[in-house]
């Protein structure tokens, strides 16, 4: 929604500079918030990662003992 407010308003000022401030300012952000999502993202991924090999290696232990 806020993009489609943002080409409207690009669309009605005839001034070209000022629309590309605008067009670059909604870019910049946008790539910013998405670098920052995958990051954040990825760091979630390796948490969960390493919860569940220690599980594995937790289970693998017992399964051993439980052997010998």
């Amino acid at each position: 929604m806020a993009t489609y407010i943002i080409f409207c308003d690009q669309r009605i000022s005839n001034s070209h500079t000022q629309n590309y401030k605008i067009l670059y300012g909604f870019i910049y952000i946008f790539v910013t918030s998405s670098f920052l999502g995958l990051f954040l993202y990825e760091q979630m991924i390796a948490n969960v990662m390493k919860n569940i090999y220690a599980q594995i290696v937790l289970e693998m232990s017992k399964f051993r003992h439980s052997f010998s």
